[in-house]
């Protein structure tokens, strides 16, 4: 392997990982690449264990990446909901073949 490419690689994808560190990024991710839009409560009850403060900081923390947009839906009560950016839906595939690799490895280790 040229030594160039790899040094990009690795820079490349220890960047990603610099912004999808953590428990609970890539789950929000997820979920959000599930429905288009989801209230904070939803998000909650569908990422079993994490506290409303760790839930707002990483979603806070998202949209500084510009991954997540909070945005005010009208209604009756003004509710926020929050939906994947065009970048944050760029991460679908990498988490699917993620998951798809997380599935193999279990089955794999299953077998043993």
């Amino acid at each position: 392997m040229n030594a160039d490419y790899y040094y990009v690689d690795e820079c490349s994808v220890r960047y990603a990982l610099s912004i999808l560190h953590g428990k609970w990024r890539l789950p929000i991710i997820w979920e959000l690449t599930k429905k288009d839009k989801l209230r904070f409560g939803e998000l909650q009850n569908n990422l079993e264990g994490i506290s409303a403060i760790a839930l707002s900081k990483e979603l806070k923390a998202l949209q500084d990446l510009k991954l997540v947009v909070r945005e005010t839906l009208p209604s009756q009560n003004n509710y926020v909901a929050y939906t994947l950016t065009s970048l944050g839906h760029q991460l679908r595939p990498a988490i699917m073949s993620l998951g798809e690799w997380g599935e193999k490895v279990r089955q794999d280790w299953t077998d043993v």
